[in-house]
């Protein structure tokens, strides 16, 4: 059993975000898809924007990535986002997506096809942004999600 007294007496100060990834090329497995609306308002319908936003499983990376960066940050196995628009009309790169992975779309629906992207091979570039209100922090954003090659 875990040793709560012993945890829970840890400094907060003493907590610190765990590194990030260096940008780069990287590859992984589709592990779960989740739809959700975006942080923003579509500007014509000042609606949310509905999405799918598939959760992906890092395998391994390119030549591009530090690869002592990339161990310390403990990237193999992390977790990344990448969403893509499903409201009417915005749908075409998901499409392509569907089709790039192998998955059999004519005929078929959204959700039929969305979940069989589980456990594809994709490769995608991450990312660095700086965050606009404390330059201090650094994000990765998942970018170019594609099939793996």
């Amino acid at each position: 059993m875990p040793d709560f007294k012993k945890l829970l007496s840890k400094p907060v100060d003493s907590i610190h975000r765990p590194p990030e990834p260096p940008p780069g090329t990287y590859y992984g497995t589709v592990v779960g898809h989740k739809y959700k609306e975006a942080p923003w308002k579509n500007k014509v319908t000042g609606e949310p924007e509905p999405q799918v936003e598939f959760t992906i499983r890092i395998t391994h990376w390119d030549a591009d990535v530090d690869d002592e960066v990339a161990n310390a940050a403990n990237a193999k196995g992390k977790l990344v986002y990448s969403a893509f628009s499903i409201d009417d009309g915005q749908e075409w790169p998901l499409k392509m997506f569907l089709d790039a992975l192998g998955i059999v779309t004519p005929g078929q629906t959204l959700d039929a096809t969305i979940p069989q992207t589980t456990n594809a091979s994709v490769m995608f570039t991450l990312a660095q942004r700086i965050d606009k209100k404390d330059p201090t922090r650094e994000f990765r954003d998942v970018r170019s999600l594609r099939a793996a090659a």
